[in-house]
């Protein structure tokens, strides 16, 4: 066990990881070596990880999923034994070129969650709490409210051209990929964007 403590010390002078990801990787390491005194017939000790072959890590990782190990927690898991075997080679110099053979399951990608009504409301209020200046609280409301009212994303926001007073009612704008598109404004947005417009100290 003194190897898990000097990963988990390491890890917390160095990386200074969340408290709770300490503790979830002092377990998964516990478990891993557990596994291993049953798997090899005896306590693993700093030479004994140079030796393992992927086949003896996947018995591991194979025996978690059987117990109903998330893909979420699957994935932790492998990023310990990874982690730790990095310390090792820095701490110990031991190498094991087998650790590349290992790979964690394939995350879905999830689509982005539209944000609420009342979400967005709470987000154009702390917008214009939060700045000092009025000019500045108008920027950040109108580049919200383009995003939120307009589907803009924050680089186009941020590329955006200075137009001429009042907003018009469409924008024709160049996106990713080189893609144009003509979106209407609906007039909160366009009056946010005005007041910008109007507040703003300098050349749009």
């Amino acid at each position: 066990m003194d190897l898990i403590a000097g990963f988990l010390d390491y890890i917390d002078r160095e990386k200074r990881l969340a408290g709770n990801t300490n503790e979830a990787y002092r377990a998964d390491l516990s478990a891993f070596f557990g596994f291993l005194s049953l798997h090899l017939g005896m306590a693993p000790r700093v030479h004994t990880f140079s030796a393992l072959q992927a086949r003896d890590i996947r018995a591991f990782l194979a025996q978690r999923r059987r117990e109903g190990l998330s893909d979420t927690s699957f994935a932790r898991l492998l990023s310990a034994i990874k982690s730790f075997y990095r310390w090792l080679d820095r701490a110990h110099g031991v190498e094991n070129a087998e650790i590349a053979y290992l790979s964690g399951p394939k995350r879905p990608r999830r689509l982005p969650r539209p944000v609420s009504e009342v979400a967005a409301k709470e987000s154009l209020a702390q917008a214009e709490a939060l700045k000092d200046e009025p000019w500045s609280a108008a920027r950040d409301v109108a580049a919200l409210s383009l995003m939120y009212g307009a589907g803009l994303r924050i680089g186009e926001v941020l590329d955006l051209p200075g137009t001429s007073a009042p907003t018009p009612e469409r924008l024709r704008l160049t996106g990713k990929g080189n893609k144009t598109r003509i979106l209407p404004l609906i007039p909160a947005v366009r009056a946010a964007v005005d007041a910008y417009g109007a507040l703003c100290p300098y050349p749009l």
